[in-house]
């Protein structure tokens, strides 16, 4: 029976490329997805977040440096050590963090069509960033430097790697009350208990 150029191709290979397309799509839908939830509830009230994005927008609110190349920068140095501590991490990372990167740059900011009182946008804000950071982590991507920190950790001592991450991002919180004010402080620590909540919930059934 003649075989279809389908059926010559090893079962090995077909599961590669499907885990890789897999991959290659949460880097895109879990980007997005953090992206918009940045730009319609966390810019407009000059929020922060965790992680490396959090630690890119405090750059980009108090110097001319844009929050994507300050993040890309930022997280260079824990890409690099990836690469030698753990290589089979580096590739859809560094591309994670450089989409984001992009994608921050090159989508305009605006607001939301109608408005949001600041205490919802900044929960809003937390649990989309969250969900999107959560689908970046089910197919072991992080969205920068910290988060793959917080990836890294959560192989070796087996905690929840949502926990691990809203830990690492309350350390970025306690550096933006030096330069932020009580009520964007406030509406911080919302948006990453948002993204905590979620990121754990989205990834709890991932073992990590």
């Amino acid at each position: 029976m003649d075989m279809t150029p389908q059926d010559k191709v090893p079962s090995g290979v077909k599961l590669i490329n499907y885990y890789r397309l897999k991959r290659l799509s949460s880097v895109v839908i879990g980007s997005f997805i953090i992206v918009f939830g940045i730009h319609l509830f966390i810019l407009p009230h000059h929020i922060i977040e965790g992680g490396m994005l959090g630690i890119g927008l405090l750059t980009s609110y108090i110097t001319p440096i844009p929050s994507g190349v300050a993040i890309l920068l930022l997280s260079l140095p824990i890409y690099i050590f990836t690469w030698f501590y753990k290589k089979s991490l580096f590739w859809f990372n560094m591309l994670g963090v450089i989409f984001i990167s992009f994608l921050l740059e090159v989508i305009p900011d605006f607001e939301p069509p109608f408005h949001i009182p600041p205490l919802l946008s900044a929960w809003l804000g937390g649990v989309m960033i969250g969900t999107g950071i959560g689908v970046l982590l089910r197919s072991h991507i992080t969205t920068d430097g910290l988060d793959l920190l917080a990836h890294l950790l959560s192989f070796k001592t087996n905690m929840n790697v949502g926990i691990l991450i809203f830990f690492l991002d309350m350390l970025v919180i306690f550096g933006g009350m030096f330069v932020l004010n009580k009520t964007q402080i406030v509406l911080s620590l919302i948006t990453i208990s948002g993204i905590g909540i979620m990121t754990t919930l989205v990834t709890w059934s991932k073992r990590h």
